[in-house]
């Protein structure tokens, strides 16, 4: 940066006003750079002259504040921003002038870092490359860029007014991602993990619904224990279609981390209850329940889970069990001695028969009381016992225990969109 100009009151109060903004700005400049003193005029042959002086004697000041918007981490080493974040990472250089008719910028990969894709010499700053911001974005006040390669990026901006000019300089780093990280192609994450659902790659793992678009840096574990902070998610129970499966590479056992609350996993995840694999177990093995960051597809026990031709799909469960229960039918998975222990969220309901229209076995069912009430029209919130086929009990429960089952009926009106059915002995509502 060009040196203060001693004695400019005028400067400083410049100075103070173009604060005063900032501040008023806060939710834009939550962090800012260092003020640019722009105080010398630099001649077209280089050599400086001094900026024009005001009636008052004092020199005309150019001042601006700059920052990056976007980052996961933005600090200020040495009056510099530092943007820190994860690949692909968007971010905005954003301007603040005073007295600044012209700006450039410049965005370069630092020498020999990953950025430069090994092209660098070890000699120029940018190994070679030049900025990778184009015609249009160089003369932007703020312009937006997306960084797709970990590494390091310097960034500068010069300045120009009647005062004089200037330039300012930062760096932004982007990291490789972590298990669970967002990513486009395999480079932007860690060693040792892949880019699940990358759109550089598309159609490599078949299809990615939802915010799984938008790529999971993740790892195989069957048979293999994932990192601490992270569990081996296992939907590949949802993952037979036929003999040849659905190819979809989610479907399979994949470290995805570990959370408590929504608040730990990326924007687009959320803190589930999903079945998981205990550590270093094999994809066969015995499921157990845990909450894992993922996607909200596929769907969760109670979940609906219906085709495009009216029929149980089963893709649509994390489970991969669909049962004709519902409006829409719905997600569950086997429980009790042949099954899994259920999720937190839902209990092991035990029915009186196992002919058709009632499952084949126990089945979890997702709990629900006067704040947590069934959405499906044709499912009540039910305790265990009563009689007829569809009649269930809730093994190892508080009486108070209450889940979404087969809501019981006299007449069709009291099923919305379905009818009333006698299921030995005692009458339920089903799907027309």
């Amino acid at each position: 940066m060009a040196q203060h100009r001693a004695n400019s009151s005028s400067r400083n109060w410049t100075l103070v006003g173009l604060l005063s903004l900032s501040c008023a700005m806060s939710a834009l400049w939550a962090c800012l750079s260092a003020p640019l003193d722009l105080g010398q005029l630099v001649r077209s042959d280089g050599s400086l002259d001094i900026a024009p002086v005001s009636d008052d004697g004092q020199a005309q000041g150019v001042l601006g504040l700059f920052t990056i918007s976007g980052c996961q981490k933005l600090t200020f080493p040495n009056d510099e921003p530092r943007c820190q974040g994860k690949a692909p990472l968007t971010v905005q250089l954003v301007l603040l002038p005073v007295g600044v008719t012209m700006y450039r910028w410049q965005v370069t990969p630092s020498s020999g870092s990953s950025a430069d894709g090994g092209l660098s010499d070890g000699g120029s700053g940018d190994g070679g490359l030049g900025s990778i911001l184009d015609e249009a974005q160089s003369k932007s006040k703020s312009p937006t860029l997306t960084l797709t390669r970990p590494g390091s990026y310097l960034v500068s901006v010069a300045v120009a007014g009647p005062g004089g000019t200037s330039t300012a300089s930062g760096e932004i780093v982007v990291g490789s991602g972590t298990i669970g990280s967002s990513c486009d192609s395999d480079d932007q994450c860690d060693t040792g993990l892949r880019c699940l659902c990358g759109s550089a790659t598309p159609g490599r793992d078949g299809k990615c619904p939802g915010s799984l678009g938008s790529g999971l840096c993740t790892k195989s574990c069957d048979g293999v224990a994932c990192p601490s902070g992270s569990s081996c998610l296992n939907l590949s129970r949802s993952n037979v279609v036929g003999d040849a499966g659905t190819g979809d590479g989610y479907r399979q056992p994949i470290c995805v981390k570990s959370c408590s609350l929504d608040t730990d996993c990326r924007a687009d995840h959320s803190c589930r209850e999903l079945p998981i694999s205990a550590p270093g177990a094999v994809a066969s093995a015995p499921l157990q329940f845990g909450k894992v960051c993922f996607a909200a597809v596929p769907g969760s026990v109670g979940a609906s889970c219906i085709g495009p031709d009216e029929l149980p799909d089963r893709t649509s469960c994390a489970t991969g069990l669909c049962e004709t229960l519902g409006a829409r039918h719905l997600c569950t998975i086997a429980c009790g001695p042949s099954g899994v222990s259920c999720p937190l969220s839902a209990a092991c309901a035990t029915w009186r028969t196992t002919i058709a229209p009632a499952p084949t076995g126990p089945r979890c069912l997702l709990r629900c009381d006067a704040s947590r009430p069934c959405a499906d029209p044709l499912l009540e919130c039910l305790p265990g016992g009563g009689s007829g086929g569809l009649g269930f009990t809730l093994s190892g429960e508080p009486m108070t225990t209450q889940v979404c089952a087969p809501k019981r009926c006299s007449k069709a009106t009291d099923c919305p969109g379905g009818r009333c059915v006698s299921v030995f002995g005692a009458s339920f509502c089903l799907r027309s």
